[in-house]
């Protein structure tokens, strides 16, 4: 008797610093029923506008799905639970905020948290305002900062709301950087607009050939009758240096294009199509990861500038489902 008494000992103290995983499961699962009801009641509080209500509290939901499962896989403790969960609702809510409307322009007439855009609509058919506040980028890849922090808050949805976004915002980004290149001041003036700026072209072409050949031709023909030594070395001047400046110009191009140079609209064609054919790859539920990688490395060998928090999404995606990634929308 006096043999097994230490082992006795040993086993009931093992057995308070070890509590049963059973009992720990349930404690856990408490902690997270109760702080669901405050998520939702405090959440209400706070966005009462339908639309804004539902989508939080789902996307909420599921990362406090996702830090339970994480604490249950970890050992963690009820405590350790709380304390993730706090994040969530600021989180939430602030990446809701980051995502500007899809829909119009305020966020009541949202009718999801994120949606995968049809981005030929956003860029035909949008003015520059709107593709300028189409997401509040900077806050975005903030949230993304803390998102890749917390690697127990991550879950398939929220990974596949950044990739979206992410490569969303750089499109509609470097979209506007190459409009802008090319149309230069006037598409500043028309806010993008592709039929005021075709009618500006329109006009400004033959106006500014008639000033810049036609005009001064007519000034030396008005001034010779008064001054025609002056008037024929002014001509002369004016014309020979406006035919060299012009064959200078041509030849630097004709050089660049021999040399395997590419023109702005190339250029520009290039990297949208790459754009496009990465976000494109985020259109179904089901997404083909590695086909996913191959497109966005392929836009930035086109010299797309992608955001270093794409990659690490992309990244720990890659770690948990290396060919299949199955999103769930609803």
């Amino acid at each position: 008797m006096a043999d097994t008494a230490p082992d006795d000992f040993a086993a009931m103290f093992k057995a308070v610093l070890e509590p049963d995983p059973s009992s720990t499961s349930e404690t856990l699962q408490s902690v997270f029923a109760k702080w669901r009801g405050r998520y939702e009641k405090n959440l209400k509080e706070e966005r009462d506008e339908g639309y804004a209500f539902e989508s939080c509290l789902l996307v909420g939901e599921r990362a406090g799905c996702a830090i339970l499962s994480w604490c249950e896989q970890h050992n963690e403790t009820p405590s350790e639970l709380s304390s993730k969960l706090y994040y969530v609702k600021e989180f939430v809510t602030q990446l809701y905020d980051a995502l500007a409307p899809q829909d119009g322009s305020s966020n009541k007439q949202r009718y999801s948290f994120w949606r995968h855009v049809d981005m030929t609509t956003v860029i035909q058919r949008g003015k520059r305002s709107y593709r300028e506040q189409f997401l509040d980028r900077q806050s975005l890849k903030n949230l993304a900062d803390v998102y890749l922090a917390r690697p127990w808050m991550h879950n398939a949805y929220l990974d596949w709301v950044f990739a979206d976004a992410l490569i969303a915002g750089e499109l509609v980004a470097t979209y506007e950087w190459l409009q802008a290149k090319r149309g230069g001041m006037v598409y500043t003036l028309f806010e993008g607009n592709k039929i005021k700026t075709t009618l500006f072209k329109i006009v400004s072409v033959p106006l500014s050939f008639f000033l810049g050949w036609v005009a001064p031709g007519l000034f030396c023909w008005w001034l010779y009758p008064s001054f025609p030594t002056v008037s024929l070395i002014i001509a002369v001047v004016y014309y020979v240096l406006s035919v060299g400046w012009l064959a200078v110009v041509l030849c630097r191009r004709a050089l660049y294009r021999l040399r395997g140079g590419k023109s702005l609209r190339q250029t520009a064609a290039e990297l949208n199509t790459s754009m496009f054919n990465a976000y494109y790859e985020l259109r179904e539920a089901t997404i083909h990861v590695p086909s996913l990688r191959r497109a966005v490395e392929q836009a930035k060998e086109k010299g797309v500038g992608w955001d270093p928090q794409l990659f690490c999404v992309l990244d720990n995606v890659a770690q948990k489902n290396p060919s299949t990634w199955t999103v769930n929308f609803s």
